[in-house]
């Protein structure tokens, strides 16, 4: 193995999750030594690496080394690790605290990424959390010139970017005012920096400055992105600078520790450490986005360099196998490097070698599920284990193997057990076994009664066929996607359990070859020795490929070479020791997928040509070339590397070896055992066949020959198997589903429509399919019934079948071998006529046996509008061209000139009018030949699992793989019923259930949905839906079943195929003529992209399983003659009965891609000046639903912008008390600043400078009062210890459950509505009844939904912060709930534990009062107060008398009735403190109006319509502006527009006839309902208004400010609780509860004055004003209202006209309170500053 330097040792560590691997070369040894070690085991040792090196050391050298001294290094020549430590941390979310900063604009650029959803089938969209806590955008931007020649020289903000672009910097770097916001980072404990600004690839001058800045002020990290991957796309660059700065510091820090335990001995430790490229690092340049594939890349090292071209000079197929996952990867001389992956939602942009990973190891469960066998992605872990572990597992694919006799537990390790010494308990996992066999059984004798009972050993085989199966996918698709052959590989199999499964996979993908490499078990340890030093440099540069551009990037070249070799030359490396590659990054002009080429060998010493071998692999991996378009050079790469010559394979001496076993163990194989020997590898020389079967131990690695292979040991000591190839068609049951097979068919069906998929993709030239995804494709039965549909869009989800059967009947005898089908129009199955089908049916002997087709959206198809998705089409002519049915290909022969004719030449039934051709045929016609492609790929695939099962088989497992899915969604049915009885309508065994939603033109769409429960059958019943619209929402009936297929998929929540079976047990019914099934002659552009969103949702929501979301795509397109773009802008998703709806991801029907904010802005002459978030457009409830998107785009040119969407009226419906989401909105904001609203379908020619503004609907709430209730009350009854506000501190979440969205919500929330005014107005006892908890914040819940019992906790420092202590609130809050946002977490929770102690008894006595529980305020045990509360909630029928009647905790019972003495008496309860009435004055209570009261504000109301317009700026800290709620106020185009308001807030009328009617309506209601009650609407049914003799005594001041303050325009149905608080000040405010100021008299005695007549207050004289109004009231009740109420009442002047001003005053105050806030409480350092909440005892 190469000599070893001075009696020196050499380490090769592999730290894994679990173990972590050691081999070590002795001096003078041939043979190295081994070990393994736990990776964590704190109880023997801190760090396995420097425990494996102690023990060797302690072996070789004779000498104890205690763990307390330091590792002696003067015996050690080099160590070379790869570690976990960063993936570790990036899946556990365990790096270090960072921020992000970004341009402004683009705050939520990462949360969004591509808006993709992960899995489409997924409806509470479960994304990764954010790594960032914190965001800072950075107010800078630079942009490209697009126009070179109009460039003046002497523009200063013009520079030429590293790329050789052109950029203009449009606004500089502001330093000064970024570093309080960086100081205020410092603050908050974060000291990591992420750092990407907008093209800053091509111009890093801002990012560099902000590093500087940040480096200078004490951040100990900041990663740049233009510094980390310098290429063009901002999401993924982002995302690696904030994976860098997210695990550097961990790495580091790991990597500190593992030196520090080594003494320096004569120099320093030499170490290296593997990379994710496969190459090795010093300490110094080994940082985190470089990190997280270090142990796996280590085996590909490993295998590549021992077997490759030594064993065997077939490509190689890697197959590393371990406990949760089998990684998968390829060798053909070279590394195959990715310059993007994902990982754990991170997006990481560096070279990479190319590793596949699915979800599928020895710890994969395994379940019977709907009659078939499954196995994964779950995993056991190793806690508690597969069954034989001894731990309480569960079966899993281990235990599989064991009950085969795969896995010998003589051979396994006995550490189980309590005392960690027994083997594995095989008769455990036999009894788990049998049990299940007992199952699987009973089902089969149910299908068939005939069929015989499955063995323990034949299910056991099964389940380890399909895991097999699972494993060979990934295989398949990392070969294939590439054009290369799987059965041309040879496979290299290492891991754990890998060798147990070779021979099985090798087979299945008809391979001849395995190789498993003698130390299989460590080769990725193995491999770290083997590596070399790799130093990588790249740069952008952009220009078109040619002479010039050649020679500048070879000048390039050379700097970059220079630098790598120079960085190499510093770690000791010799110039003949150092080896470059140069790459070039193109890509064809027009498309986004780039190819990183390789410079070719010189030919005859010229350089070799880039172009000529980018065109060579382009036709290679995408089968096809671009033979008219240009090619783009997009960056320089250059790669060096230090080669080490350390480890090198050599041959074995010859031995004498024997062939002997050394034990006989019986092994099931096929369908019967086998006496089987059991070899081990060391007693084996080389040469030595062994014919199978037999076992070969290795180490821990267990090999399994199979029979009809043979072993050989070759020089190297290595295990080569021959896989012998059996070509017998392979005999399953065809009449009844074999239960195993059914599984293994599942896998095969839906890998081939994946792989057409792919096909489809890489064939592709449009950005549609081969970027955003826009395609679908899918394998039907010979009776057109579909058998799998691979999940790419959800749109087109079933609906091919329609298509296909409708093409089967109107072609019918007349389709031939040879023949393709293109087909778009609606009437024959279409979508929408952008969505081209191409259909192929497939022959056997003459014979048609069934059908393979694609789907894929052309960016251009003709039509009245660039683009093809006309906002106005009326008619489905004017949407482009409409083929019912043509062969696109006739008997093998392209009729490339019959289908330019279509697509060019689109009919049109109005005479004289000519509708536009396509204006992109090319594309079109590279498109069509992919499909075909795919197409054709697809059958190849089928004849290769005929040619294996035969086609009678085949096509009977196309059935039965309906008939699997059908009693899938009939047992979704039946569970389904079960959970809608309660809101359902019983008749029989059916449950009847109707759901109806509005388009935004009031076409309804009508679905009653009948469940059999008994059956398991459902029919929706689309009857009552609106007539065909005269516009383009129309939907053809394929949309409607795929729509409904796709509910019923996302219900049934397991992993079934998608196919007809699914629609089995469903009937759909749609009313000729309606909008749903509309005419052929109908325009159906949107029904595609609009209308199945809507049909979504009220399926959906019939189900009760989830509020609405966004319920629209927002299609926009724009372009001109020469170039169309087109997208589709994400929302807010519904929220659910345990989930908040995510933001900004595309919903239901689609999943497309979002375009790059950098690569948009280069292909395209736009700027996008935002795109976020849009906050607080999701509905309230339990659970808040997801925020829509705000997008801003400027146009730089003159083009033609298409907006189609929907949700601009109705927004999108809450679910269960949950309130809606808030509408979408488009504007134009034009050259001279007007904007203009667009409405939600709209053609618009934009000039250049104007500005196009979507805001996309959020989705709606779930969960209202009475579902938060019921939940605190179960959390108080279970936890009653937790109800200690001091208890809470002892809980603490990881930072990854610190959501930013909730961070904000409580943020928000304490600064607006009170949510002790909300509780306080809803809450009542009435006499005789129980408690009526109404409306509990269901914010104080939403924020606790991570844990039940942080419910109280919550709601205790939600309802109840501090007066004007905002900013110690939010740390508060922040703290108690797990946020912790502080540098020294201990020392603070400690702090303000010590503060919530304090307070705890003033807290329940807030509470107390906001309940209307009177308590002994004198008593001193706060366990007292707390018993009173919990037994107060958690006796929801406990009656006011026995309220009364518990003396023995304290109680006492005080009357708060509603009873008044007379009409001029006040409100407030009798005896009612002072204290309270204070209370009182700060809550901000409304009372409701009577009827008359109503009536008589009719003559108000367009006097007060400004006032309530403004109602968005009616709070002291506004939110974010709603800019679609100003256009619908002024439009009056409200949701609930047709229906009466429910109350009119105003004040006391001065009509003495409707005071008396007041009083006397109020004394009657106080006697119907006992006194002592309070009479609230809920209570009524109707409004009330009480009477107040404070009021009365202002009659005349309260009528002036009714007049200007009573609102006119009605309120959404949803906001109208909320809204109508922020009105007017109750009347037991301020202003009712003292008597009429100077001033108050002053306007009474004025009248109705006009503003020019008044004489206003200067700026200052309010600001003073203001600021002793502040310290008087509540932050958390007063409104902006109340404010402007007490200033007019103060000076006796109208200031409504001033609020604007008001409000930066109170703005400006409320800073200044703050920051004295904040200086009190560091001069008051751990006082009891928390014990005083405003209203001290």
């Amino acid at each position: 193995m190469g000599s070893v330097e001075g009696g020196k040792l050499r380490f090769c560590i592999d730290r894994g999750g679990t173990f972590t691997d050691v081999y070590a070369e002795f001096p003078g040894r041939s043979e190295g030594r081994v070990m393994k070690l736990l990776s964590v085991d704190p109880a023997n040792y801190d760090d396995a690496p420097v425990e494996g090196i102690r023990r060797i050391l302690e072996e070789f050298t004779g000498e104890k080394i205690p763990r307390s001294s330091k590792v002696p290094t003067n015996k050690i020549e080099w160590v070379r690790m790869g570690t976990t430590v960063a993936t570790n941390a990036l899946l556990e979310r365990k790096g270090e605290r960072i921020a992000l900063c970004v341009t402004r604009g683009f705050r939520d650029l990462l949360r969004i990424g591509n808006q993709a959803r992960p899995n489409i089938f997924d409806l509470t969209v479960s994304k990764p959390s954010n790594l960032y806590e914190e965001i800072v955008e950075i107010d800078e931007r630079v942009e490209l010139v697009i126009d070179e020649a109009n460039v003046s020289d002497s523009s200063d903000s013009v520079v030429q970017g590293v790329s050789g672009q052109l950029v203009r910097v449009v606004k500089p770097l502001n330093e000064e005012a970024l570093r309080p916001l960086l100081k205020g980072l410092l603050n908050k404990g974060i000291s990591c920096l992420a750092v990407v600004l907008m093209h800053s690839y091509t111009y890093p001058n801002h990012e560099t400055s902000v590093a500087k800045l940040a480096m200078s002020m004490g951040f100990k990290q900041v990663s740049l992105s233009s510094a980390l991957t310098p290429m063009v796309r901002a999401v993924p660059r982002g995302f690696t600078a904030c994976v860098d700065a997210y695990l550097t510091p961990v790495i580091k820090e790991y990597l500190r520790g593992f030196v520090s335990k080594f003494d320096e001995g004569t120099g320093e430790l030499n170490v290296l450490f593997m990379q994710s490229d496969g190459g090795l690092a010093p300490e110094s340049r080994f940082s985190g986005h470089k990190a997280v594939l270090s142990g796996p890349a280590g085996g590909v090292v490993g295998y590549s360099q021992t077997l490759f071209g030594i064993e065997t000079n077939k490509p190689l197929i890697g197959f590393d196998m371990g406990g949760t996952s089998t990684d998968v990867s390829r060798y053909a001389g070279s590394y195959e490097h990715v310059i993007e992956t994902q990982i754990s939602g991170a997006i990481i942009q560096a070279p990479q070698i190319e590793i596949n990973t699915v979800a599928a190891g020895g710890g994969s469960k395994l379940k019977f599920q709907f009659g078939a066998f499954k196995v994964g992605p779950e995993s056991v872990g190793a806690h508690p284990g597969p069954v034989c572990y001894r731990k309480g597992g569960e079966l899993a694919v281990t235990d599989a193997n064991l009950i085969l006799g795969y896995v010998i537990p003589d051979y396994f390790p006995s550490i189980f057990g309590p005392s960690e010494d027994q083997p594995l308990d095989v008769n455990a996992t036999k009894t788990e076994f049998e049990k299940l066999a007992e199952q699987i059984n009973i089902y089969r004798r149910n299908q068939d009664p005939a069929a015989k009972d499955m063995t323990v050993e034949e299910i056991a085989q099964g389940f380890v066929n399909v895991a097999n199966e699972t494993m060979c996918r990934p295989i398949r698709q990392l070969t294939e996607m590439k054009g290369h052959e799987t059965k041309n590989h040879a496979l290299a199999c290492f891991g754990g359990a890998g060798p147990q499964h070779a021979c099985a996979i090798a087979r299945s993908l008809g391979m001849k070859e395995v190789l498993i490499h003698r130390f299989c078990g460590i080769l990725s340890a193995y491999g770290m020795g083997m590596a070399d030093v790799v130093e990588e440099e790249q740069g952008p540069y952009s220009a078109v490929y040619g002479l010039e551009s050649v020679l500048e990037a070879s000048n390039r070249e050379a700097a970059l070479l220079n630098r790598v070799k120079w960085k190499l030359q510093l770690q000791g490396f010799q110039e003949e020791n150092i080896r470059t590659e140069t790459y070039l990054n193109l890509r064809y002009e027009g498309t986004d997928t780039a190819i990183m080429v390789k410079r070719p060998n010189d030919d005859g010493g010229s350089k070799g040509d880039y172009a000529f071998e980018f065109t060579r692999l382009f036709q290679q991996e995408y089968g096809f070339k671009l033979e008219s378009r240009n090619i783009m050079i997009c960056d320089v790469r250059v790669r060096g590397i230090g080669v080490t010559n350390i480890l090198k394979p050599r041959a074995l001496p010859p031995g004498s070896g024997t062939t002997k076993s050394v034990a006989q163990y019986k092994v099931y194989f096929g369908n019967s055992w086998h006496n089987t020997p059991l070899f081990k590898l060391e007693d084996l020389a080389c040469g030595c066949v062994i014919s199978g079967p037999a076992i070969i131990m290795n180490g821990n690695s267990t090999v399994i020959v199979e029979p009809s292979c043979k072993a050989v040991i070759t020089n190297y000591g290595n295990i080569k198997i021959e896989i012998e190839s059996i070509h017998k068609v392979v005999e399953v049951s065809k009449e009844v589903a074999d239960v195993v097979q059914l599984s293994i068919f599942n896998h095969r069906f839906m890998g081939i429509a994946e792989q057409m998929g792919r096909t489809l993709q890489r064939t592709s030239i449009s950005t549609n399919i081969k970027e955003r995804l826009d395609f679908s494709c899918a394998l039907f039965g010979p009776d057109a019934g579909l058998v799998a549909n691979a999940p790419h869009v959800p749109v087109h989800l079933g609906a091919m079948s329609s298509t296909v059967r409708w093409q089967m009947k109107y072609w019918g005898d007349n389709l031939k071998e040879g023949d393709v089908l293109v087909t778009n129009h609606p009437c024959a199955g279409g979508s929408h006529l952008p969505d081209i089908t191409v259909v192929t049916p497939v022959f056997d002997k003459g014979e048609l046996v069934f059908f393979v087709a694609s789907r894929g959206h052309h960016a251009e198809i003709g039509g009245i509008t660039p683009g093809s998705m006309p906002p106005f089409s009326k008619s489905i002519w004017e949407e482009g061209a409409a083929i019912k049915a043509f062969k696109l290909v006739k008997e093998g022969i392209f009729q490339e000139e019959g289908i330019s004719q279509l697509l060019l030449f689109p009919s049109s039934e109005q005479p004289g009018q000519k509708i536009p051709g396509t204006r992109r045929l090319q594309d079109n016609l590279s498109d069509l030949h992919a499909q075909i492609a795919a197409n054709q790929r697809g059958i190849s695939l089928i004849k290769e699992l005929i040619e294996q099962y035969g086609l009678e088989t085949v096509q009977s497992y196309m059935n039965h793989v309906q008939v699997n899915a059908e009693g899938a969604v009939r047992e979704m049915l039946k569970s389904v019923a079960a959970k809608v009885s309660d809101s359902a309508k019983v008749e029989g065994d059916s449950l009847i259930i109707e759901e109806e939603d509005s388009m935004d033109d009031g076409s309804v769409i009508h679905l009653k949905l009948t469940i059999d429960q008994k059956r398991g059958e459902a029919f929706f019943d689309f009857s009552g839906t609106s007539p065909e619209v005269y516009g383009n929402w129309n939907a053809p009936e394929a949309v409607t079943a795929a729509a409904v297929i796709y509910c019923l998929r996302c219900l049934v929540d397991v992993d079934i195929p998608l196919n007809q079976g699914c629609l089995a047990p469903v009937k759909i019914y749609i009313p000729p003529g309606s909008f749903l099934s509309p005419s052929d002659k109908a325009a159906v552009v949107g029904g595609n992209v609009l209308t199945s969103q809507r049909i979504t949702d009220v399926v959906l929501t019939a189900f009760q399983a989830c509020a609405c979301s966004q319920g629209c795509m927002n299609n926009l397109t724009f372009g001109d003659d020469t170039f169309g773009y087109y997208e589709t802008i994400g929302g807010g998703c519904g929220a659910g009965p345990g989930w908040d709806g995510t933001s900004g991801v595309q919903c239901h029907m689609t999943n497309t891609r979002m375009t790059d904010p950098e690569i948009f802005e280069q292909r395209y002459p736009v700027l996008l000046h935002r795109f976020g978030l849009r906050e607080n457009s999701g509905g309230a409830g339990v659970h808040r639903g997801g925020d829509g998107i705000v997008r801003e785009i400027e146009f730089r040119r003159p083009v033609v912008v298409s907006i189609l969407s929907e949700r601009r009226v109705h927004g999108p419906r809450g679910l269960k008390g949950g309130k809606d989401g808030a509408r979408g909105a488009n504007y134009l904001v034009t050259k001279d600043k007007r904007k203009v609203y667009l409405g939600g379908k709209n053609t618009v020619e934009v000039q250049a400078g104007e500005i196009l503004q979507i805001l996309t609907p959020g989705g709606g709430g779930w969960g209202g009062s009475s579902e938060f209730c019921e939940t605190l009350r179960a959390s108080m009854a279970t936890e009653k210890e937790q109800v200690a506000v001091g208890e809470a501190m002892e809980l603490e979440s990881p930072r990854s459950e610190r959501p930013t969205r909730e961070r904000k919500t409580v943020e928000r929330f304490v600064v607006g509505e009170s949510p002790r005014a909300s509780a306080s107005k809803t809450l009542s006892i009435e006499k005789g009844k129980g408690t009526q908890l109404k409306d509990i914040p269901n914010v104080a819940f939403k924020l606790s939904k991570r844990k039940t019992d942080e419910t109280l906790q919550l709601l205790h420092t939600v309802l109840f912060g501090k007066k004007s202590k905002v900013h110690t609130l939010k740390k508060n809050i922040g703290l108690f709930s797990g946020f912790v946002w502080v540098e020294n977490e201990e020392k603070q929770r400690t702090k303000v534990k010590e503060k919530l102690e304090k307070c705890v008894r003033g807290k329940l006595l807030d509470l107390c009062d906001v309940l209307n529980i009177t308590v002994n305020k004198t008593s001193t045990k706060k366990e007292e107060l707390t018993t009173v509360l919990v037994d107060f909630l958690e006796s929801p029928h406990a009656t006011t008398d026995s309220l009364l009647a518990d003396k023995e905790k304290g109680k006492k019972r005080k009357s708060r009735g509603s009873t008044s003495k007379s009409p001029s008496s006040s409100n407030a309860t009798v005896g009612q403190s002072k204290k309270k009435q204070k209370l009182d004055s700060k809550s901000g209570k409304k009372s409701k109006p009577s009827i008359e009261e109503e009536q008589d504000s009719d003559d108000d109301k367009s006097k007060s319509s400004q006032i309530e317009n403004d109602h968005d700026d009616d709070s002291i800290v506004g939110e974010a502006e709603s800019e679609q709620e100003e256009h619908h106020s002024d439009e009056g185009t409200d949701d609930d527009e047709d229906e009466p308001e429910k109350y009119m807030v105003v004040e006391k009328s001065s009509s003495k006839k409707s005071a008396k009617k007041d009083t006397e309506k109020t004394e009657v209601k106080s006697k119907s309902v006992g006194k002592g009650s309070h009479v609230t609407p809920s209570e009524t049914g109707k409004p009330t208004k009480k009477p107040s003799s404070s009021a009365s005594k202002k009659e005349p001041a309260a009528e002036s400010n009714r007049k200007a303050k009573t609102p006119s325009r009605k309120k959404k149905k949803d906001d109208e609780e909320s809204e109508e608080d922020n009105e007017v000040p109750t009347k037991g405010a301020s202003a009712s509860k003292k008597k009429p100021s100077k001033s108050s008299e002053k306007e009474q005695g004025k009248g109705k004055g006009t503003k020019a007549a008044e004489k206003q207050p200067s700026r200052e004289e309010m600001h003073s004003v203001v600021t002793n109004i502040l310290k008087e009231v509540d932050f958390n009740t007063a409104t902006l209202s109340d404010i402007l109420r007490q200033l007019g009442e103060h000076f006796g002047v109208e200031l409504m006209h001033r609020k604007t001003e008001v409000k930066e005053i109170i703005t400006e105050v409320i800073e200044s309170m703050s920051d004295d806030e904040e200086e009190e409480e560091e001069a008051a350092g751990s006082g009891d500053e928390a014990g005083k909440d405003g209203d001290d005892e």
